[in-house]
Order: structure tokens, then C-alpha cells, then sequence
């Protein structure tokens, strides 16, 4: 099967809407033509029902099925897709599963927008946990959680000692990723930047 769009990310394997099936989420890529070309972002939620309700359509000679379906079925009622705040957040760079976090047994999905502003400062980054509404119609557009980055000095490889330099965004959300460590559920968050002595901007 084939659906429209450029999939950046994709998180599956959980059950968000609670209908004991695994979803599946996904990250587009969304238009944003400027100096700061990162995209805004914007995040789908492909519910495991509906997917098994779309016929099995084979590649042939290397080339993707014909059939484009939508992302959510036009018949749905609920929100299905989750924007970014603020032009080139990068909103869903990073999506991962988190099991139980959705309340009732069910999974919530961790977004990561490592160009987000969350906490006021460009560039640190975010990550949002969202869940499916207790209905299992679509998303919950309340997040269960926010966590904002950092900033720290930039620093100058010339001038290693200057003082008053400008912070720089730690970019919290850059890579998440999920483990179990006994009965702990353990959510890890990338921030490529976050050094607390400072780190020179790539």
C-alpha cells in the first residue's frame, strides 16, 4: 500500500487508540521556503484498523502500487494530524513509541522538534508526548508532557575566554529512543548540542 506525501519519520508498534492493534505514526515533510529551510513539521496518526482495511497491493518490477490511499480514512471523526508551532521547528524530526504512557494500557508517541522554542530561546528544542483521545478517535491534542531544552554560552574556538557571547539552543529532540530496564520504562532524548560547557554551532 502507498500513501501520500515524503515520510520523514515513523514510530510504530504501539497501540495508541486502544483497540488492542498496533499503529502507526508518521512525520511529513511540510513546506517552508526561506533561510531557515527546516520545515515546520507536521505528525499523522495511521490507526492499525485502517490499515488492515486497505487491500494488499504488491509491488510489481520495482515500482510502488498504483493506488495513493489517504493518510486518514474520510470518514473519520477526530484529529489525525498534529502540526508544528513555529516555522522550522522540524516537528516529528524524531518520533518514537512510549509504552503504557498513554493511560489504560495504551501507548502514548513521543514527537521531538529539535529546532523548537518551547522554552522561549530558539533552537533548543522540545519534545511533546501526545496520546490518543480515550475514545481512540484520533489525537489528544493535549499534551500529557512538554520538555523543553537548553541554551548554553557559545563558544568562540578563537576566542575561547570572551564573555557576553550569544546562548545557543541545545536542540532537544534531535534522536528519541525506548527502553524497558526491568519494570522501568526509560525514554531517551538527543540534544546534539546540549554541552554544558559550551559547544561551538555546527
Amino acid at each position: 500500500m502507498a500513501f501520500s506525501g515524503t515520510i520523514n519519520t515513523a514510530a510504530g508498534r504501539g497501540d495508541l487508540d486502544g483497540d488492542k492493534l498496533p499503529d502507526l505514526v508518521v512525520a511529513y515533510d511540510t513546506t517552508q521556503v526561506g533561510i531557515d529551510s527546516e520545515s515546520m513539521g507536521a505528525v499523522w496518526l495511521l490507526p492499525g484498523k485502517y490499515i488492515l482495511s486497505l487491500p494488499v497491493e504488491p509491488w510489481v518490477d520495482g515500482q510502488p502500487p498504483v493506488t495513493i490511499h489517504p493518510r486518514v480514512p474520510s470518514a473519520a471523526n477526530g484529529i489525525y494530524k498534529l502540526t508544528g508551532t513555529s516555522a522550522g521547528e522540524q516537528f516529528g524530526d524524531a518520533l518514537v513509541m512510549v509504552p503504557l504512557m498513554g493511560g489504560n494500557g495504551r501507548a502514548a508517541v513521543a514527537v521531538g522538534s529539535p529546532y523548537g522554542n518551547a522554552s522561549g530561546v530558539p533552537k533548543t528544542g522540545h519534545v511533546t508526548l501526545f496520546r490518543a483521545l480515550d475514545s481512540g478517535a484520533g489525537f489528544d491534542v493535549n499534551p500529557v508532557a512538554v520538555v523543553g531544552g537548553e541554551n548554553h554560552p557559545f563558544v568562540d574556538p578563537d576566542y575561547p575566554f570572551s564573555t557576553n557571547l550569544p546562548r545557543i539552543g541545545g536542540r532537544l529532540g534531535d534522536n528519541l529512543d525506548v527502553t524497558i530496564q526491568k519494570d522501568t520504562i526509560v525514554l531517551s532524548v538527543g540534544a546534539p548540542v546540549a554541552t554544558p560547557g559550551g559547544q561551538t554551532e555546527s
